[in-house]
């Protein structure tokens, strides 16, 4: 098998968020066989809301080492149950919510022993989880990750504010209209961005571009919860 194409099992893991009756599924991807002996890697992505394929690259850890790797995206996104719905309610979108999630396929895939590892937000989530001294946890890893999100919101913005004066007032617009996000002023200016400070490889890779095309079809996590919204 080519190491750059690792071929994962995947999975649609049942989930109820606590305190409703919706029936949810969480979709997850295994490397590896959870069975063989090694203890695996459980990875969380970021955002809220940016899906799991950029983490894709991490699945090389079972083709060289053996380690299992469980990727999977968080309700709300990627491939998991949408909630367009639940769009700016903060009392749904809670971190309870994303620790029962991350229990319950932890639970359902009948892991006993496992290492977690967090990018941004999935750095804040996977230690948040770890405070609540869960049996199994070996090793967490934490990745480009803040201490506190408001000092993530205030960077942003420093870096916004040397942008062009246009893409400046873009981005501001943007986040006070909910509708002026789909002009391709706010388009571009996003663009812009991530190139600068979120991915400067060019071309993007495939999985990073697959995140972003992912996040952009549904931006309900994210707008609920970025920069307000739980972070406040």
């Amino acid at each position: 098998m080519s190491q750059s194409n690792p071929i994962p099992s995947q999975t649609a893991i049942p989930f109820t968020p606590p305190g409703t009756s919706k029936q949810c599924e969480t979709a997850a991807w295994v490397y590896g066989d959870l069975d063989e002996g090694h203890v695996p890697l459980i990875a969380l992505h970021g955002g809220p809301g940016s899906p799991s394929p950029y983490l894709t690259p991490l699945a090389l850890l079972h083709q060289k080492h053996g380690i299992p790797v469980v990727l999977y995206d968080q309700l709300g996104c990627g491939a998991s149950t949408r909630l367009p719905e639940t769009r700016g309610s903060t009392d749904f979108w809670t971190i309870d919510l994303f620790l029962a999630e991350l229990k319950n396929l932890i639970a359902h895939l009948g892991i006993q022993q496992y290492d977690l590892l967090g990018h941004s937000w999935g750095g804040m989530l996977v230690g948040s989880f770890a405070l609540t001294q869960p049996r199994g946890l070996r090793k967490l890893i934490v990745y480009s990750s803040p201490a506190r999100f408001q000092k993530r919101v205030d960077a942003s913005l420093r870096q916004r504010s040397a942008f062009p004066t246009d893409m400046r007032v873009a981005l501001e617009r943007g986040d006070e209209d909910e509708h002026f996000k789909s002009s391709k002023q706010y388009q571009a200016a996003v663009m812009h961005f991530n190139r600068t400070h979120m991915c400067r490889l060019d071309p993007w890779p495939q999985a990073f571009v697959d995140s972003i095309t992912l996040m952009n079809q549904d931006d309900t996590v994210s707008s609920t919860l970025y920069p307000g919204g739980l972070f406040n």
